[in-house]
């Protein structure tokens, strides 16, 4: 027979696992929408580096542009 003291604390922690599950959810697409959104205007404003290692995948021809009105 499992302590009663034990039992609660189990049904506490399962109760409050199971309630934080959906907003969880909800803030994890936010966030893989914010990480897209981040990726997708860093590799566009990324500049340039003397670098070995490319950080960001870019098409052979690409070259930055940095006028006003692309700022």
């Amino acid at each position: 027979m499992m302590n009663p003291g034990l039992r609660m604390t189990l049904l506490v922690l399962t109760s409050l696992l199971l309630a934080g599950a959906a907003p969880q959810q909800t803030q994890t697409g936010e966030f893989e929408k914010l990480a897209t959104e981040f990726w997708s205007w860093r590799t566009l404003n990324q500049p340039l580096s003397g670098d070995d290692i490319p950080r960001v995948e870019r098409p052979v021809e690409w070259v930055p542009d940095w006028s006003p009105g692309a700022i």
